[in-house]
């Protein structure tokens, strides 16, 4: 929701935002491969880091610290007491969302009572979609996300301090052939869409509405 937000908010610039959802594992394997995107907005530091030791990507930022929410109860107690039939959350692998979940069930000492349990989405969206759909009784999704259900849906926003903080960087990506002499300049000429939308990204304007969605 919030990049869809965001983009309305550039269009003023005159450039258009064409947003690609996928978790962060995946759309990094896909911009090793070639794949023709000019921004990497990733809900990690650590894919993003990787691309620009790579020299695939530069201008590596903090836009936003995302916040884990179980929505489906109001409070912690069907984790603690195991009362509940299935949990949806996304593939830890690949998504940093789904990796603060299993530190969050390894904090409450639950790894084992919850994992034959699990519903597994690809990234937080699917894990939302699972728990709208019905397929499970409660999920733990990114703040951004369960605040956009109604509001007679409890929901319990999980304590920063249960799970490493979940700090979300973008990068702009370099235009590179997949092979190249090793003497090669990595750089090449600049997108101008995606140079104003990072330094867009920075603007307090941006930050506002990246707050407003539940991101801090």
């Amino acid at each position: 929701p919030a990049i869809l937000e965001l983009a309305k908010q550039f269009a003023d610039s005159g450039y258009q935002i064409t947003p690609t959802f996928a978790s962060t594992g995946k759309l990094y394997t896909q911009i090793l491969h070639g794949a023709p995107f000019d921004i990497f907005l990733a809900a990690d530091q650590k894919h993003p880091q990787m691309l620009v030791q790579q020299a695939i990507a530069e201008d590596q930022f903090t836009y936003a610290r995302g916040q884990l929410m179980l929505v489906g109860s109001s409070t912690s107690q069907p984790l603690l007491n195991n009362s509940f039939t299935r949990l949806a959350i996304a593939n830890p692998r690949l998504a940093p969302y789904g990796a603060a979940a299993q530190e969050l069930f390894r904090d409450m000492l639950i790894t084992h009572q919850v994992r034959s349990k699990l519903v597994i989405g690809d990234n937080v969206g699917q894990a939302m979609a699972i728990f709208a759909t019905g397929n499970a009784d409660i999920a733990l999704v990114a703040r951004s996300l369960g605040e956009q259900l109604s509001a007679d849906v409890p929901r319990w926003l999980v304590p920063p301090d249960r799970h490493s903080p979940i700090n979300q960087d973008a990068v702009r990506l370099l235009k590179q052939p997949k092979k190249r002499p090793m003497k090669q300049s990595t750089k090449q000429p600049g997108n101008p869409a995606a140079a104003a939308f990072m330094a867009f990204l920075k603007s307090a304007e941006a930050q506002a509405t990246i707050r407003s969605f539940g991101y801090l």
